[in-house]
């Protein structure tokens, strides 16, 4: 059985890399992750401490003991030198450009581990700020903003380099849909992404006398039995390079570009993914989770949570519900405030003491060794955000329930012109006559329970409320944990850093059960040269 070597560039948490190395053939792991480079402190904290988990044949309680907060990261280290050593010496944070470690390290960093290995693959994802849809629209507000000078457009440079030097026999981008439409002068840029990766050598400008100037490679789409080469490529189908997470298991609507390279003087093409016939529903996953409330901005406890959720029976905004022929929904609305109570869990925590309750995807999700459930913890939201939960949660289920019930064709979120006037947030978005073309009109939405949820992204760790939880009796958005489960990591994978830090790692992640099924493309095709 063939040892595959990964060497992950800008690596995030390590998504991709949890997906590859969970991957088991006949009980063996071929994948193993040595070299994760990654510029953010918090994440590459994150990667060391995976990487430690993984050391293990048989896991120590001590690392639950960690996950549970009871003894620090230094305790670790102190106790498992050996394996922290092991761990540590697969992570690099470093940043990724035009400098040193780049240009020099880097490449001796390859060198040695790489040695004279034969089957090795390269993955990874440049940042994707400047070709998101949301990072674009920042931009434009930027004043003397330029694509052409905006370095992350040109970072997929630095994994164009790594390829031309070292030659894996695989390599996988990956990015956001965004790419596929951003310009710089006026240019698509994604036919030049494709061009430089079938050209590496070309592309970076290689000594005429370098083994690899003449390096040339194969593009395959996972999702579509499409290949792209200069000559005859897919003009019109770039869109065939995008790959629907919802579509292979992930409970999450989450669509992003990758690109499988293969180089030439391999026999063969790889497959593609191959979809699931069902789509995996939020409460698929989120069912046996620990019930928690949302925490208070101010004054909070069980008690004051209990109170503030009671006392919306008696806002004047259920009477507007009432007077604009919307009964029912006050009537469920005032039916739910009289069940709600205080879970016993509080808001929940780093650690909430729990059984493991089975869901769809047991095997991946569970680990009964935790004890419970970790980074399981409601943000602080303020009362009258409670009030707009409340009011856009039953009105979801409604929607839901009217959608199965065949009373609708489809499903349409919430809109804020939707909302009694009462309940319109203070926002200088929304100080317009006539809401519909209110930008952000649907900043409140819960993710449904019987449909994948939207996309996660980093974003959510600010506040949320694009995030809300489907379940009125907690009236809060989804916890790190929750959004974690959405993106597939393993419960027993922990984000290290502060709250900020920990929302975006997880959103910017590739989703690992994902990754898992792409690893299985890599080593079928590899395994069959």
């Amino acid at each position: 059985m063939r040892d595959l070597l990964v060497v992950d560039l800008f690596a995030g948490a390590g998504g991709l890399g949890e997906g590859l190395e969970s991957y088991s053939i006949d009980g063996f792991n071929p994948f193993s992750v040595s070299v994760s480079v990654e510029s953010d402190l918090a994440a590459a904290q994150t990667l060391t401490l995976r990487k430690f988990f993984r050391a293990f044949e048989v896991v120590p309680s001590e690392y639950y003991s960690y996950l549970r907060g009871e003894v620090g990261r230094e305790w670790l280290q102190d106790n498992f030198p050996d394996e922290w050593r092991q761990a540590d010496s697969k992570v690099f944070n470093e940043e990724l450009g035009d400098n040193h470690f780049t240009d020099n390290e880097l490449h001796r960093i390859l060198r040695k581990k790489l040695k004279a290995k034969r089957d090795w693959i390269l993955v990874g994802g440049p940042p994707c700020q400047a070709y998101s849809q949301s990072g674009r629209s920042r931009n434009k507000g930027v004043k003397g903003y330029l694509p052409e000078e905006d370095h992350r457009h040109f970072l997929y440079e630095q994994y164009l380099k790594v390829i031309a030097e070292h030659a894996p026999p695989i390599f996988l981008m990956e990015n956001v849909p965004g790419i596929l439409s951003s310009r710089v002068n006026g240019e698509l840029i994604f036919p030049k992404i494709l061009r430089d990766l079938e050209n590496p050598g070309d592309a970076v400008d290689l000594p005429r006398s370098h083994k690899n100037r003449g390096l040339g490679y194969k593009l395959f789409s996972l999702s579509n039995p499409v290949k792209f080469d200069m000559f005859h490529g897919v003009a019109n189908s770039y869109n065939d390079f995008i790959v629907k997470a919802d579509e292979y298991g992930v409970p999450q609507s989450r669509h992003r570009v990758f690109i499988l390279g293969v180089r030439l003087d391999l026999k063969g093409e790889p497959r593609t993914l191959v979809p699931r016939k069902e789509r995996l529903a939020v409460r698929d996953v989120l069912e046996g989770l620990p019930k928690i409330r949302s925490a208070l901005s101010s004054n909070d406890s069980d008690r004051g949570w209990s109170d503030a959720i009671r006392g919306i029976a008696s806002e004047p905004w259920l009477k507007e519900l009432e007077e604009s022929g919307r009964t029912d929904r006050a009537d469920r609305i005032r039916r739910i405030l009289k069940s709600i109570e205080a879970p016993r869990t509080g808001s929940g925590g780093r650690f909430i003491e729990s059984k493991s309750i089975p869901n769809c995807m047991n095997e991946w999700f569970l680990d009964a060794r935790i004890g419970g459930t970790i980074q399981h913890e409601s943000r602080s939201h303020m009362e009258r955000d409670l009030h707009r939960y409340i009011f856009t949660i039953v009105e979801t289920l409604i929607r839901e329930e009217e959608l199965e019930q065949g009373k609708s064709a489809n499903y349409v979120p919430v809109k804020m012109h939707e909302f009694p006037k009462e309940l319109l947030p203070e926002h200088k978005n929304l100080q317009i006559t006539d809401l519909r073309k209110a930008s952000f009109s649907d900043r409140f939405r819960v993710q449904r329970r019987s449909a994948p949820s939207t996309t996660i992204v980093s974003h959510m760790g600010n506040d949320g409320h694009y995030y809300i939880h489907y379940d009125p009796t907690q009236c809060r958005t989804l916890t790190l944990r929750e959004a974690a489960r959405l993106q597939t990591f393993p419960d027993n994978y922990y984000f290290e850093g502060n709250k900020g830090d920990t929302y975006r790692q997880v959103g910017n992640a590739v989703p690992p059960y994902l990754a898992m099924q792409i690893a299985e493309v890599m080593f079928k095709f590899l395994d069959a040269q």
